[in-house]
């Protein structure tokens, strides 16, 4: 590996190196970051774009098992949760990952525990009502695909 990216892979707990067996599908994102940038220098375009109107998210999975009451101090490098990437429309509830900073837990929480709204104590800011914006879009868009399907079961 490149000396330089030894810090980067070593944050990763992959150890010093220099060879590494990863047994399952691996993402180093600090080191693809110089990729998707020269790709797009290039004229190659962005390898992902959510755009204006998300479809997808990246939720907050439960690490270990959390009580009432606990704080969860960071959601991103933290040690009480993961992130996971879901679709929006699948999983309306889910609490992403990045809002998750000095928040009280309301519910006991399991690993591997997709966290809601309902489980967490949310304080008010701009983000959120953003979020909650995506939401109730996102929620129209399902009924409105869902109210067709209905009628064509209703029809004899």
């Amino acid at each position: 590996h490149d000396e330089m990216q030894a810090p980067a892979i070593e944050y990763f707990k992959l150890g010093p190196g220099p060879y590494y067996v990863l047994t399952r599908p691996f993402h180093l994102c600090s080191l693809e970051v110089g990729k998707t940038v020269r790709r797009v220098l290039a004229g190659g375009g962005v390898l992902l774009n959510n755009s204006v109107s998300p479809t997808l998210g990246v939720a907050a999975i439960a690490k270990r098992p959390m009580k009432p009451g606990e704080m969860i101090v960071r959601g991103i490098g933290g040690f009480d949760v993961r992130g996971e990437a879901v679709k929006l429309a699948d999983e309306l509830d889910h609490v992403p990952i990045g809002l998750l900073r000095n928040t009280v837990l309301k519910r006991p929480v399991e690993p591997g525990q997709l966290i809601t709204f309902d489980d967490i104590e949310v304080q008010p800011s701009r983000v959120l009502d953003i979020i909650f914006q995506q939401q109730q879009k996102m929620l129209q868009q399902v009924k409105t695909k869902a109210e067709p399907a209905m009628l064509c079961q209703a029809l004899p």
